[in-house]
């Protein structure tokens, strides 16, 4: 007899894990009875499908443990080395009932690594922002099976080891108002569709308060208030200009402008929206259309004719059709030998917290972007009104963008994964937040402020400044089975939805079907490009390149 699928489909005679005398080891297998039940000692055994399951298990690298479904349900503990299993099979040795192993004695590697492994067609891999939003769409438009993986956000940032995002948080800003038509139009598509997801979830994650944007340095050189204005208003924005620190002092009484500023108020959808219910919905719907949810983080991906075999941390094992990489910065190392061009930069923010006085005092305040003037080393700064946090206290959140060359700037890339834990395990550098405070209360100058916090968070810039949607294992569209959605540019909150929709779109159609050119979103590797000798600055600082990076943390 020989090792291999056939061996134990054709012959008559039948081998099966042994667990007499108490005993839960598979290194021993026995011959079965006619009903297949029972061993020869008289030990029962598990079934076929189980056995197969358990197989696939341990050529993937398993370890049975009480959190592991498959050892859960066939009471073994196991694990295996693939180069013996492919040896094993390879040197097709006769089967002798005295030694049976399970590794690599019954299958061939490629068909253990499915056999008894769940499958699916569409793996979504990093369920933040944008991999929930995709994994949604995808779960609606193909029909197929949808998995999104990736873990739950950690209880103690301080002691989790794990992988973190920036989306735990409350407040993000939402508009259509933007220099650059190409983020104004994703965020004028994804705004569109709040309503729907928040009807279809149940799940309030959009508080349409209005958003200004205020610039000392309207129509002049290096200014882009102007140019915001069109190209928002040719995309469906709601948006009356303020012409005057009088006219804008009159609107918002609890600001404090500039001589010279000029405001543009964007009403209708904007404002703000709460990315952790944002995603929870998504989600929510996602599963509602039949999307599998896997709380756990991906470590591993391999690819084979047989489909894309992926690990969690949690021993998991799973084979997927294709796969979509939506782990942000993470992405780069998940993708299987390509380095992506990404850059990874470190935000500080403050959070100012108010009493309900206060709530009810600013219960008009929109959400902010202010150019400043002269206020070095900040370019500008971004709020969101007070908002409860999970803590059950309300902060008004303020952060910024540093001016590169100042006296306060730092060289803010992360560069590994070590360095992302640590910043994600500090409170940031503590001159950042003194600073970002002091703008505040010179912006709202009779605030109330009863403490004061700061929390670290990251953007991921791609080298274009457009998120990566592309196909990143060297195939065309139709034929590849490994893709990514990545790099928010720290624009890409508040038109998460669109985005992960073009990506469900690509995958669904193995082609580029969108109405935006596919050059835009297109993936760039590090052979190709120098992300680190790349600029990444204000939107509203003057840009000599067509791709005008965003200003970080405000969408």
């Amino acid at each position: 007899m020989r090792y291999g699928g056939n061996m134990m489909r054709n012959s008559r005679v039948r081998y099966k894990p042994c667990h007499s005398s108490g005993s839960q080891s598979d290194d021993m297998m026995c011959l079965l009875d006619k009903d297949e039940t029972k061993c020869e000692h008289g030990a029962s055994v598990v079934d076929r499908e189980g056995q197969g399951a358990l197989r696939a298990l341990r050529a993937a690298g398993g370890h049975g443990n009480e959190q592991n479904r498959h050892s859960e349900a066939f009471g073994a503990s196991f694990c295996v080395d693939r180069a013996e299993a492919e040896a094993a099979t390879a040197r097709d040795v006769p089967l002798q009932p005295e030694h049976h192993r399970l590794v690599g004695l019954l299958d061939r590697w490629a068909e253990k690594g499915s056999a008894g492994m769940e499958t699916f067609s569409v793996a979504v891999i990093g369920i933040g922002l944008m991999g929930s939003a995709a994994c949604r769409h995808l779960s609606l438009a193909t029909g197929e099976k949808v998995v999104g993986i990736g873990p739950a956000e950690p209880e103690d940032w301080k002691s989790h080891a794990g992988v973190f995002a920036s989306h735990y948080d409350q407040g993000r800003i939402t508009r259509i108002v933007d220099s650059n038509n190409i983020w104004s139009k994703l965020a004028a598509r994804s705004i569109e569709r709040y309503g729907l997801l928040e009807r279809e979830s149940g799940i309030r994650f959009h508080y349409p308060v209005g958003s200004i944007r205020v610039s000392p340095n309207y129509k002049k050189d290096g200014d882009t208030l102007y140019l915001a204005k069109e190209v928002g208003r040719g995309n469906g924005a709601e948006a009356e200009l303020l012409p005057s620190r009088e006219a804008l002092q009159r609107r918002f009484p609890f600001f404090h402008f500039e001589d010279g500023d000029v405001g543009l108020i964007e009403k209708n959808g904007a404002g703000y929206i709460n990315p952790r219910e944002m995603v929870r919905a998504q989600l929510v719907v996602a599963a509602k259309q039949g999307a599998s949810i896997v709380r756990e983080t991906v470590v591993d991906l391999e690819c084979s004719t047989s489909g894309v075999k992926i690990r969690t941390d949690g021993g998991k094992c799973f084979l997927a059709t294709r796969v979509l990489i939506a782990a942000d910065i993470y992405t780069k190392w998940l993708v299987p030998g390509r380095g992506l061009a990404l850059k990874t930069v470190s935000e500080l923010v403050v959070l100012a917290e108010v009493g309900s006085d206060e709530e009810k005092r600013l219960q008009s305040m929109p959400s902010l972007i202010w150019r400043l003037n002269g206020e070095e080393p900040l370019h500008s700064v971004y709020a969101c009104p007070p908002v409860k946090y999970p803590d059950g206290k309300t902060y008004l959140k303020i952060g910024g963008t540093w001016l590169q060359g100042s006296s306060g700037y730092r060289d803010a890339v992360l560069s590994s994964k070590e360095e992302i834990s640590h910043w994600f395990h500090s409170d940031g550098p503590r001159e950042e937040a003194d600073h970002l405070l002091k703008v505040l209360k010179k912006l709202m100058p009779g605030l109330a402020i009863e403490s004061v916090h700061s929390k670290p968070c990251i953007v991921t810039y791609t080298a274009h400044n457009y998120p990566f949607i592309d196909a990143v294992d060297g195939k065309p569209f139709q034929d590849a089975q490994v893709f990514v959605v990545t790099g928010g540019c720290g624009a890409a909150a508040k038109s998460a939805d669109e985005i992960g929709r073009i990506a469900a779109l690509l995958m669904e159609h193995r082609s580029w079907v969108y109405d935006l050119d596919a050059s835009n979103f297109s993936a760039v590797y590090q052979s190709a490009s120098s992300v680190g000798e790349q600029k990444y600055v204000n939107i509203e600082q003057p840009q000599s390149t067509a791709h005008t990076p965003p200003c970080v943390n405000k969408a």
